[in-house]
């Protein structure tokens, strides 16, 4: 009866790890922002610890708009890239490059790392003799 009764307990203890761990895989960070960005198209972070939903293979990464520092606004477009959230310059994505204002774009997550629910964003310009400020918005999907 004892053992039952260890048996059983082990049972629903291991049902409990399940449904939580289920319920925070589930849950996916969303969220806009501004980030600067410098000259030469080297990367900046803009969020760290994303979370994403697990369920798709990509995040959705939106340029809002793209403009200078000072003087006039002929920038349209920005680059952007994922990476590992623990293991540092590591990306986990390919580069893409966004158009301002032409909504979210799918960055696709690379083989060995989609069982990661955490990712950081990063952004860079697109000229390389240009600095610049991307207002952006992000879904883990």
């Amino acid at each position: 009866m004892k053992k039952l009764i260890n048996s059983l307990g082990m049972i629903l203890l291991l049902a409990m790890v399940l449904l939580l761990n289920a319920d925070v895989k589930a849950m996916a960070s969303s969220g806009s922002g501004t980030v600067y960005v410098r000259e030469n198209c080297i990367m900046s972070r803009a969020v760290a610890g994303a979370t994403r939903s697990m369920q798709n293979s990509y995040v959705l990464v939106s340029a809002d708009s793209v403009y200078p520092v000072s003087g006039e606004d002929t920038y349209k477009k920005c680059r952007t890239r994922l990476y590992h959230p623990a293991i540092g310059n590591t990306p986990i994505s390919d580069e893409y490059v966004l158009t301002e204002g032409t909504g979210y774009t799918k960055i696709v997550i690379k083989e060995g790392y989609l069982g990661w629910n955490k990712f950081d964003l990063y952004f860079a310009g697109n000229n390389p003799a240009l600095s610049a400020y991307v207002a952006y918005s992000y879904n883990g999907k």
